[in-house]
């Protein structure tokens, strides 16, 4: 909608952007593991199809900065959640680590995004010490986040 700027925060959950631009209609979501699990992804489509009449083909996705793999361990018992989904769970030294960036974009793929719609930032939060917080990093810190948004400019910028 021409004129609306979306806003989540997120520390080390994924803020993943939609856009349609054949109908100019975006999308925002904050996705962490609880929301992947849950289906976020298929919801906000479901929203988008439903309000907007957005065909999930033309959509674009992007997943932005957020923890990587490599520092984004969970304990056992979460695994269960992520069963459809064996590739995103790493084993690794009695450890299980999980690839949110691979869980998201598989969900945007099986919900019907297309392949070449999809794309996601390879900054991990974690790592990125001096840029983002990370929850994972300094859970003891005052909490900071980062603001992710979309927005379109109003429609007499867009004639």
């Amino acid at each position: 909608m021409p004129g609306l700027t979306l806003t989540v925060t997120v520390a080390d959950c994924l803020p993943i952007y939609f856009f349609d631009p054949q109908k100019q209609v975006i999308g925002l979501a904050h996705a962490g593991w609880r929301g992947l699990s849950q289906n976020i992804i298929r919801a906000v489509l479901d929203g988008l199809q439903k309000n907007f009449n957005c065909q999930v083909a033309n959509l674009l996705a992007y997943i932005g900065p957020h923890i990587k793999k490599c520092h984004f361990e969970i304990k056992a018992d979460r695994g269960r959640y992520f069963q459809a989904y064996p590739e995103c769970l790493i084993k690794k030294d009695r450890r299980i680590f999980l690839d949110l960036t691979g869980l998201a974009e598989a969900q945007l793929k099986t919900a019907g995004l297309l392949k070449n719609n999809i794309a996601s930032s390879n900054v991990c939060t974690f790592e990125a010490v001096n840029k983002y917080f990370s929850w994972r990093r300094d859970p003891a810190a005052k909490i900071q986040a980062m603001i992710a948004y979309i927005g379109l400019p109003p429609k007499s910028h867009l004639s």
